[in-house]
């Protein structure tokens, strides 16, 4: 069976730190309302296991990226990656499903 999203190597190593560091089961990536195009993306740690079907849990090399099941729809096929830069770094999500997003790319649509 296929990830609802994919993982880079980058996210896995990242996520995982933040997993190991924190002392938590995993981390969560919801949507809500909100943001200048309409949803945006929720990170949110998991320090207890979640009653969350096997479809919605993606394994890291250490805990669990967790998908909310209202969020599923909104992020199957998307992509979460670890970029760093001069910027600085930063979870960067492809979404095809996003008909549009805001200029500072903190929001989203579908």
């Amino acid at each position: 069976m296929s990830e609802i999203v994919t993982i880079t190597d980058a996210a896995n190593k990242h996520l995982t730190t933040i997993v190991v560091d924190k002392k938590v089961k995993g981390v969560m990536l919801a949507v809500d309302g909100g943001g200048c195009a309409g949803l945006r993306y929720k990170w949110e740690l998991i320090d207890i296991d979640k009653d969350i079907e096997e479809k919605d849990k993606i394994k890291l090399s250490s805990g669990f990226l967790y998908i909310h099941p209202t969020a599923t729809l909104s992020v199957i096929n998307t992509t979460i990656d670890y970029i760093t830069d001069i910027a600085g770094a930063t979870l960067r999500i492809t979404n095809p499903n996003a008909t549009s997003s805001c200029g500072c790319g903190e929001s989203f649509a579908i």
